[in-house]
């Protein structure tokens, strides 16, 4: 005869009710799609039939089959094919669902039974009250959980899957408390191989793991979140599925936010709180290959990192030495060479503007084609030689106007260093007469833009269609056009003589 599991979740109805309905009305219908909503279904059902024996298991997963069915019956989706597509199904969920709910209350009552109600004794001062059978109710448990399970002397196996370096520099202040280094834990091992890993000192705690009540995993930060991605999850499960032979009171559960959350809400709990955790993301880091980053510290000589011990951080002050500070000498010889160098771009694009409106000149005056094409040619070559030289003093425009910007930075750069510095005298009156070409220059470009603009409008418009204009129209011309290459046939022309008489025969 089979003999169901022992009643591990709730010790009524009622309170198995509250857990069943947990999260089921968050469920929103209209936001997920039908085919997904049939999938989840399908997994409920799947799931409820996998472990019957553990009858609370299966009758929280039965009564949210119920309710998403009946939330998709009342939704938009057509009711038909719905009842078509999951009566059947239904029908056995609710055969068993009722049977289920019979059986628990009949458990329930002879647990009840079973146990006699212990008074609580009653002193002067205090009162001492029974402990609840079961210490957590979820998978994952607060640090305000563990807290109170503490206060109330639980006794409670507190496993730390830290690195065995980070552990003996802080850990949880608690006689249960052991180390599983995150290194020794793989896929696929048995909790037995597992403890043949640890010291002799923690084997023995770890034989022992099934007497305590519940058993506690945690590393650095470990949340619900990246719970799959963690090693937490492997342990969990080499415990959980992989320990024969060992009867827990409660499946193991997850501390949310690791020893780092429970190091920042209740330090006084830990040996030796002031750490700091830098590194994080061990996944990614092996994933991308980051091993060779080192992360700056506190100096603080209290603050220790929690790392490797052959990896030393770089204090953040000294990860600047390397940098040699630019001096103020420095910036005004920088300044001073991008002044010259600006003054012999300009110098040399005045040239080329004076060049260019003398060649402008030559070009209105000349009537041979042959040297006016000469000039043309030269023209051009002197307009890209002014457009090079224009980009070019843009460029140490941007580089002097940084030099300033860093000058100004360095609060050296104010009027009275400009007084007393000669080279800073220097360079102001170099600055000075550069002024004056620039204005120079822009009279002269302007002078080229108007004779552009003047040569463009004179120039004759091509029109493809001959004798028609661009609204197809025929042009109105003050002559015919002959066509000069050919000459009329003499045979086609009729030329009447005429007689001419003398004027006094008349």
């Amino acid at each position: 005869m089979e003999t169901h599991e022992k009643l591990h979740l709730a010790n009524n109805l009622d309170a198995l009710d509250l857990l069943a309905k947990r999260n089921c009305n968050l469920i929103n219908i209209k936001k997920i799609k039908f085919q997904q909503l049939c999938n989840v279904l399908g997994k409920l059902y799947k799931k409820s039939q996998l472990n019957v024996l553990d009858q609370e298991k299966t009758y929280i997963l039965l009564y949210r089959y119920i309710n998403v069915y009946t939330q998709l019956l009342n939704s938009q989706i057509d009711r038909k094919f719905v009842e078509i597509r999951f009566n059947s199904e239904y029908e056995k969920v609710l055969v068993q669902y009722d049977e289920t709910r019979r059986s628990l209350e009949q458990r329930y009552a002879l647990k009840k039974k079973s146990i006699p109600a212990k008074p609580p004794i009653e002193t002067e001062n205090t009162v001492i009250e029974e402990k609840p059978q079961q210490v957590f109710y979820d998978e994952f448990i607060t640090c305000q959980q563990l807290f109170s399970a503490l206060e109330a002397k639980y006794n409670i196996l507190l496993v730390d899957a830290r690195p065995d370096y980070d552990f003996v520099k802080s850990r949880l202040d608690h006689k249960n408390c052991i180390n599983v280094p995150d290194q020794c834990i793989t896929s696929g091992l048995s909790a037995h191989i597992l403890g043949k890993k640890l010291p002799e000192t923690t084997q023995q705690v770890w034989n022992n793991r099934d007497t305590y009540d519940v058993i506690v995993l945690y590393d650095w930060s470990t949340s619900s979140d990246n719970f799959a991605l963690t090693k937490l999850d492997k342990l969990r499960s080499a415990l959980v599925d992989w320990d024969l032979n060992r009867n827990y009171s409660e499946k193991p559960v997850i501390l949310n936010g690791g020893y780092l959350e429970l190091l920042q809400t209740y330090p006084t709990l830990c040996i030796n709180p002031h750490v700091y955790l830098y590194q994080k993301n061990n996944e990614l880091d092996e994933l991308l290959e980051l091993d060779n980053i080192k992360y700056p510290t506190e100096t603080d000589n209290t603050t220790h990192v929690m790392g490797p011990p052959d990896e030393t951080p770089v204090n953040a002050i000294d990860a600047g030495d390397d940098q040699e500070p630019v001096s103020k000498e420095s910036l005004i010889k920088e300044n001073k060479e991008i002044t010259i160098s600006r003054q012999g771009v300009i110098t040399q694009l005045l040239k080329e503007e004076s060049d260019w409106k003398k060649i402008n000149e030559l070009c209105n005056q000349e009537t041979n084609l042959v040297n006016l094409s000469t000039l043309k040619q030269k023209e051009g070559q002197i307009r890209g030689e002014i457009s090079r030289l224009e980009q070019v003093l843009e460029e140490l425009n941007v580089k002097k106007d940084d030099v300033k910007r860093r000058l100004e930075i360095t609060c050296q750069y104010d009027s009275e260093d400009e007084v007393k510095s000669e080279e800073l005298k220097e360079i102001i009156k170099i600055e000075e007469d550069d002024s004056e070409k620039l204005k120079i220059l822009d009279v002269i470009a302007e002078e080229r833009c108007r004779a552009l603009k003047k040569a463009r409008a004179l120039k004759p418009k091509k029109d493809d269609n001959r004798g028609i204009n661009n609204n197809n129209e025929h042009r109105e011309t003050d002559r015919p056009v002959i066509n000069r290459a050919t000459k009329p046939a003499a045979s086609r022309l009729h030329i009447p003589r005429v007689r001419v008489e003398p004027l006094g025969n008349v």
